[in-house]
């Protein structure tokens, strides 16, 4: 449970000047990565701090995802979360090319 006004400022003030988010799927495309987010976030047992999460997130998206969020979900964010789980996290900016 997160008390106060949650993750999503952050997402849209991170996203905001992303070129694949459109007018009609503005509203859409954020609720999707404000559930990724909270995903992830529990899947790297919260060792990730948000801000951290939010960036690689974005500069997956933006980049290598070209703004597919499901392509996000399972691939980009599921080789991050299984490299912080194993205590990869200081590597994984190092590996984005990998993804």
């Amino acid at each position: 449970m997160e008390f106060g006004e949650g993750i999503l400022p952050k997402l849209i003030f991170a996203f905001c000047d992303s070129p694949y988010i459109y007018q009609d799927n503005y509203t859409d495309t954020l609720g999707r990565l404000q559930e990724i987010f909270y995903s992830y976030k529990n899947d790297t047992l919260d060792e990730i701090p948000d801000d951290e999460l939010i960036e690689f997130m974005k500069e997956q998206f933006d980049g290598p995802c070209q703004g597919s969020v499901d392509y996000l979900e399972d691939t980009a964010l599921e080789g991050f979360a299984r490299k912080t789980r194993f205590g990869f996290q200081d590597n994984w900016e190092e590996d984005d090319d990998e993804i």
